[in-house]
């Protein structure tokens, strides 16, 4: 064995132990194995896997044998949280009473004396984030505080307050497949639920969704004229991310100015719902259902806020939460009987028909085109169903095209994955990106698999399995995914093969944790001011609980009505929207003071990301 003076065991312990905790942390986590196995080449796994537990072993072997050398006393305390998903959340605390001379040994490794002597609790939030894939998209050794399902109820409950769900298509699809139920009875179910919970009114994400298509195309005009192409959504707060803090103030002007969907609810929510009750910002809780842990990071946003210090969305949570609270709770989600749905900022017919478009990420590239065809180039598509879309070199990178005389004058992609996204930045790098607009989402396949969606068991296609072996089990895993990935996908364009016939009347035995609160105090208030009373909402659930499937209208935002284009003529209470507090129009001053948004480069602070702000 090694003989080491005092001076130099001294150095290992705490090398050790600052290396572990702060270099290299992924080491030093109980779930080592598992984090190396899911972020590592099978070459490098063994070598690294290696070296932390002689590490690992040395500095736990010291430290006992050592506990007070030097007047050295390192006392480290772990304390671990795990959520629904098994995944560990975990803060560390480093207590250090160091000598004089001990000092002097951690400042030979570049430790500054005033980090040295400060006790404290090292915290990790949302602001922290890099959009790298590796921690918050599958939420691993994350501490989210203000973002749970607990504080979702702790809020909600709290009085004297509006409560506000915005639930987004992607989620309500997800729920759906899994429950084998259509989207629309999902929906209705949800609202009972989440009403029953106190809250008083259930929004749809779509309907924020066809604004932030309208200001899209009244954006994609105006900078075609510019010839600064490509422009690159930003409804993908992890793509967002990844640009402010990887690439900066090159890629940043390339980048949409046009709220997400989310965002376009929290506004309406927080600004104009609020004018519309009487009520203070402050006095609204609004969440939204979301498929996307990255959209947590969203809300967090300062440009996302009101007067610096009230969010316009205050909790995220993604589908598989839902899932998570429905099973803890134990509720029979598929006996829930089925709510009306609440009309203000809602995308369904007076009959249940859901208002939808194709895309499962929001059809951004669809409906610009569509726009941008006959705006500049007098070519109607309207009654186009399906438009020339070619797939290149995977499922998630597309390409659109308008030709004219055999020229191409419009080129527009999807690029899904982080992958495809590179390669777009690569070639805008190169002056080599000849398209005028691009589609960019972090996840593979797009929304319908965002990191937040529901995973489906293994048991779930029982007649696709084969569990004879550990290997069998692995295929089986993959397929049984993406064989439910198609479900939800198929649920979101309204393909329901499964609708169940449930008892609507069928009493909701709740535990105490529940409120039962199906109706509550507050009356419905409509667009145009009128107010529905309770006795009217109870009498339209009766009818709108006879809807069993989903019928969806794939209605493009911006029809072509008498030869002439008009961005407010598919919905009127949009239409109303604009008229009465957004300028009138898309693209009008008012409405991009409410409706865009900013971005700027996000500086690393020194070796660590721990110091990060939106």
């Amino acid at each position: 064995m090694w003989m080491l003076n005092p001076e130099a065991t001294s150095r290992l312990v705490i090398g050790s132990m600052l290396f572990l905790r702060f270099i290299c942390p992924a080491i030093a986590t109980p779930d080592t194995h598992h984090v190396l196995q899911e972020q590592l080449p099978l070459k490098a796994r063994r070598p690294l896997v290696f070296v932390s537990k002689v590490i690992q072993s040395a500095a736990n072997n010291a430290a006992n044998s050592i506990p007070n050398y030097n007047g050295i006393n390192v006392n480290i305390e772990t304390n671990q949280v795990n959520n629904s998903n098994s995944n560990s959340t975990s803060t560390s605390t480093l207590n250090s009473t160091l000598s004089s001379t001990s000092i002097e040994t951690l400042k030979s490794f570049g430790i500054k004396e005033e980090l040295i002597q400060i006790k404290k609790t090292a915290k990790i939030d949302l602001n922290d984030c890099l959009a790298c894939s590796g921690c918050i998209t599958t939420a691993e050794s994350i501490l989210i505080t203000q973002q749970s399902k607990e504080e979702f109820i702790e809020q909600i409950n709290k009085k004297d307050r509006i409560n506000i769900v915005s639930i987004s298509p992607q989620s309500r699809a997800s729920l759906a497949a899994y429950f084998k139920l259509s989207s629309t009875q999902t929906y209705m179910k949800l609202i009972t639920l989440f009403k029953q919970l106190g809250v008083h009114y259930i929004f749809d994400t779509s309907f924020g969704r066809e604004i932030s298509l309208l200001e899209c195309c009244s954006e994609f005009i105006d900078r075609f004229s510019q010839k600064h192409f490509p422009i690159l959504t930003s409804a993908c707060p992890g793509w967002v991310c990844y640009a402010e803090k990887t690439h900066g103030n090159f890629i940043l002007p390339f980048i949409s100015k046009v709220k997400s969907p989310q965002q376009v609810m929290g506004t309406l929510v927080k600004q104009y719902f609020a004018k519309l009750t009487n009520t203070q910002p402050e006095l609204i809780y609004h969440a939204t259902i979301m498929p996307c842990y990255d959209k947590k990071l969203e809300a967090s946003r300062t440009e996302f806020k009101i007067e610096s210090n009230i969010s316009e969305v205050d909790t995220v949570l993604t589908s598989a939460e839902i899932l998570e609270f429905i099973e803890e709770k134990s509720i029979d989600f598929k006996s829930l009987p089925d709510s009306p749905i609440d009309k203000l900022f809602n995308n369904f017919t007076e009959s249940n028909e859901i208002i939808g478009v194709k895309g499962g990420s929001g059809s951004y590239y669809e409906c610009v085109f569509r726009y941008a065809a006959y705006k500049l180039f007098g070519q109607d598509l309207t009654n186009v169903e399906q438009l020339p879309i070619i797939t290149k070199r995977n499922n998630d990178f597309k390409e659109l095209s308008l030709l004219i005389d055999g020229k191409p004058v419009l080129n527009f992609a999807i690029a899904y994955g982080f992958r495809n996204i590179q390669n777009i930045v690569r070639r805008i790098k190169q002056n080599n990106c000849n398209y005028h607009y691009v589609e960019v989402m972090a996840c593979p396949s797009g929304c319908l698999n965002g990191g937040g969606q529901i995973r489906a068991p293994i048991t779930m296609f029982n007649n696709d399995i084969n569990n004879d072996s550990n290997n069998n089990k692995s295929k089986s895993s993959l397929e049984v995914a993406k064989q439910f990935l198609r479900v939800v996908e198929e649920t979101y364009l309204g393909k329901d093969n499964y609708i169940t016939n449930n008892n609507h009347n069928t009493e909701y035995n709740t535990n105490n944790d529940l409120e039962m609160n199906l109706f509550n105090s507050l009356n419905t208030f409509n667009l145009d001011g009128s107010i529905t009373s309770k006795s009217q909402s109870q009498s339209q659930s009766q009818s709108q609980s006879q809807s069993q499937s989903s019928k969806i209208l794939f209605r493009h935002p911006i029809p072509t009505i008498n030869g002439e284009v008009d961005l407010l003529n598919s919905n009127p209470m949009i239409a109303k929207l604009y008229n009465e507090w957004l300028g009138n129009k898309p693209g009008s001053q008012i409405a991009q003071q409410y409706l865009y948004t900013t971005y700027r480069k996000i500086e690393k602070n020194g070796q660590f990301s721990s110091a990060l702000t939106w």
